[in-house]
């Protein structure tokens, strides 16, 4: 019988693909305006920038996006990283973002979709979908949105 409960519970946990989610949002007394998002060329998730850029103006934030060497001449900077994983074709897996004004950490966000997301058919959704609920939490203290 326990051997049944398990193959129970494997199964559950193979299809459920539970998403995790992780926001410390930006504080109620900081007012964003303006966010240097600095270039990561290591991520090759093509519509990344895009749905960051779309959720911060959804907060009537402005974006700019600044190579490295650049960003030392922005008040607030936005640092990202996205992963992906191949199961018949490329899908987001993980993402976290850390917003830093002058040196310091002010916001912080991630995504990850636990064990790949197994046989969850939700995992192949969109970039956006998965990630405007997550800009909307870490920017929750902002106008718009």
């Amino acid at each position: 019988m326990n051997v049944r409960r398990f193959a129970v519970f494997a199964f559950a946990v193979a299809i459920c693909g539970c998403t995790s989610v992780n926001v410390r949002p930006v504080a109620s007394n900081i007012q964003l305006h303006d966010v240097c998002i600095v270039n990561n060329p290591r991520v090759i998730v093509s519509d990344f920038v895009p749905v960051l850029r779309d959720g911060f103006s959804r907060h009537n934030i402005a974006t700019t996006v600044v190579d490295e060497s650049k960003a030392g001449a922005c008040v607030v900077t936005l640092t990202y990283t996205a992963h992906l994983h191949w199961d018949m074709k490329p899908y987001l897996t993980h993402a976290e973002l850390r917003l830093w004004r002058d040196g310091k950490q002010i916001g912080f966000a991630e995504y990850h979709l636990n064990g790949n997301g197994g046989l969850d058919l939700g995992k192949w959704r969109h970039t956006k979908t998965k990630m405007d609920p997550v800009i909307d939490q870490l920017l929750a203290s902002q106008n718009g949105g």
